[in-house]
């Protein structure tokens, strides 16, 4: 009896299992872990049906069409087309279904909500602090509710404009409304393009017609299929909705009478600035000027410290102050915040002024390498280049000419790099190269991660070598250039690599973001952190240890000495237990960040290395 009952309850069972789908419980976490997806909840659903594209037909709000309509205006206010601007609505109506209201997981935001971070929120579900705070900062600064649609679409134009987005927005601002791609129209083109490239894309037609390799301001894990037919297919369905309501705005501004918005700016300035004054206020309405005959570089350092300061500070001092040094920038920067931009101008005195402003601006133009919130407006280039046209008889102050000169160089800075952004993923978007390679308190995960799986011989030094997580992370945690012969190596500096590592896991987000020797320097200063041991041998190292080797040293076996500056980190593995750049100083040489064998190890040691050890983070 007993036999034939369970027969009945398994024939039962096997019945039921075939009719009704049944929910699987359990969570694999190996699974997340293994594939790297370091934010996950069992109870999310995707952004949006997979099963919704551009051959199907989606009921609309009358809410979502009003926020489209006011979303494309933005954007074609701005000079973009109608096409371009319906691309960026498909990508925001993917990430928050256009309601600037939307907290991850589907709650609304009442007016007063503080974003919580690692909780996306908002039209582009920004996620993490580092994006979150800026648009609180924005909102108190213009009066705004977090939640107002007109104080997001500010944010996501000074994201757009920082400089980290150059290539896409080359690409948008190309777009017209009648172009086409192959087979892919152009608000199809635009969604794509704002969407950007990643690892994920696949083998898409439209995709590949459209052929934009570069970074953009989503860069999800969404497959390149389903970009096409979710953020893509709303894209050409808003185009069809507005076109005819919506005017495509132009990408003809002429440079010479575009203006930005002035008011989020502080200028703090000398004599020079004095003279331009009205030039400057035409192309930046509503700056606030402080500007002085004769004033000093430390002089501003004061003003700066007890004036309540904007968004953006151009500090245009340096013509009274010869032998500017880097304690100076130092202190600007702790008294601004790193949180606000800063644009330094350089200084210049023409022939016959008795003036060298050489030592100035090589100190300015350093601590653009060196801070990733300074931009560098080159006045003494500019000026330099007809200067008996630009510059007075004085020999230091600008003519006319020279005045609307020097307002341009100001306003040029802005214009392109208006407020620097650091990127940070959202987990329905955003970019997902740094959530899924950036790995908390992990820092040889983080590294492995980050660089290249396979050796990089010299020669691979661009932005293209480098692997799309890192990418992905520098600009966000380590932004910034290194000229060298004309070319951008900062992709392959040793010291920048191990800062984004050791700040993108979160071991130490101070870590000084350049330079070997700089690194050791604080390594040193702070031994309530790091343990350092040096003369380092491969028994004495551990995975996660940072190797640095600075200064003139004599390899062991030899009797020449070398100048050297370098720095790794050693994640243990047998056959590859470091991850390192490389930067070089000749013409076609350098590699940007990899795996590399025991071999490039043994070199460090040979070199008196220095290994420090993290133990308090």
């Amino acid at each position: 009896m007993r036999k034939r009952l369970f027969v009945i309850v398994c024939l039962i069972v096997f019945i039921l299992s075939a009719i009704i789908p049944l929910r699987v419980l359990a969570i694999d976490t190996g699974f997340y872990s293994e594939s790297d997806i370091l934010f996950y909840s069992p109870d999310a659903v995707d952004c949006i049906d997979a099963s919704q594209s551009s051959q199907t037909t989606i009921k609309r709000s009358a809410d979502f069409y009003e926020n489209a309509k006011s979303i494309a205006t933005f954007f074609t206010k701005k000079g973009l087309s109608l096409s371009v601007a319906a691309g960026i609505v498909g990508n925001f109506n993917q990430e928050s279904g256009l309601n600037p209201a939307k907290i991850q997981g589907g709650a609304i935001a009442p007016d007063d909500y503080k974003p919580v971070n690692k909780k996306g929120f908002g039209l582009a579900q920004w996620t993490f602090t580092s994006r979150q705070a800026p648009l609180v900062a924005l909102g108190e600064s213009t009066g705004r509710k977090i939640t107002d649609l007109g104080l997001q679409l500010d944010y996501v134009w000074k994201e757009m404009t920082s400089g980290s987005y150059n290539a896409m927005m080359q690409q948008l601002k190309a777009i017209k409304d009648e172009d086409n791609f192959g087979s892919a129209s152009a608000p199809m083109a635009a969604a794509i393009i704002f969407h950007g490239w990643t690892k994920h894309i696949g083998t898409n037609q439209k995709i590949q017609d459209v052929n934009f390799k570069k970074r953009g301001f989503e860069g999800s894990r969404d497959t390149g299929d389903f970009i096409v037919k979710v953020r893509g297919g709303t894209a050409e369905e808003v185009y069809k909705k507005l076109d005819g309501k919506v005017t495509s705005g132009s990408n003809t501004t002429d440079p010479g009478t575009a203006k930005i918005d002035g008011k989020n700016i502080t200028i703090i300035g000398d004599s020079v600035t004095v003279g331009s004054k009205d030039k400057i206020l035409d192309k930046l309405p509503g700056a606030a000027i402080n500007a002085e005959v004769g004033r000093q570089f430390k002089t501003g350092l004061d003003i700066a410290k007890t004036t309540t300061l904007r968004n953006t500070v151009v500090f245009a001092l340096g013509t009274n102050s010869a032998g500017l040094q880097s304690k100076d920038i130092k202190t600007l920067v702790d008294t601004v915040g790193v949180n606000k931009t800063i644009v330094l101008v350089t200084n210049y005195g023409a022939p016959g002024s008795g003036k060298n402003y050489t030592s100035n601006n090589n100190v300015i133009k350093k601590a653009a390498q060196e801070y990733p919130n300074i931009l560098v407006a080159d006045w003494a280039s500019v000026a330099s280049a007809d200067f008996n046209k630009y510059i007075s008889s004085d020999h230091i102050h600008p003519t006319i000419e020279g005045r609307q000169l020097f307002a341009d160089t100001v306003y040029n800075v802005l214009n392109k790099d208006a407020g620097v952004s650091y990127p940070s993923p959202s987990t329905c978007g955003g970019n997902n190269d740094i959530v899924n390679s950036v790995v908390a308190g992990d820092i040889v995960q983080t590294a492995k991660n980050l660089a290249l799986p396979t050796r990089v011989e010299d020669g691979k030094f661009h932005e293209e070598d480098a692997s799309p997580a890192y990418i992905a992370a520098r600009q966000q945690y380590n932004p910034g250039t290194y000229f060298l012969r004309g070319i951008d190596r900062a992709y392959s500096d040793c010291g920048r690599f191990v800062s984004t590592v050791i700040r993108s896991s979160g071991a130490d987000p101070n870590y000084p973001i350049v330079s070997a020797s700089a690194q050791l320097a604080y390594a040193k200063k702070n031994t309530d952190k790091f343990l350092l041991i040096p003369h380092a041998k491969f028994e004495d190292l551990k995975p996660g240890d940072i190797l640095i080797i600075s200064g003139t040293v004599v390899p062991k076996g030899k009797t020449d000495r070398e100048i050297v500056g370098h720095t790794l980190l050693f994640t243990g593995d047998k056959d590859n237990p470091i991850t390192e750049a490389a930067l070089s100083r000749t013409d076609n040489s350098g590699r940007v960040p990899s795996v590399q064998s025991r071999g490039y190890l043994d070199w460090t040691l040979n070199r008196d290395a220095t290994a420090i050890r993290i133990i308090k983070k």
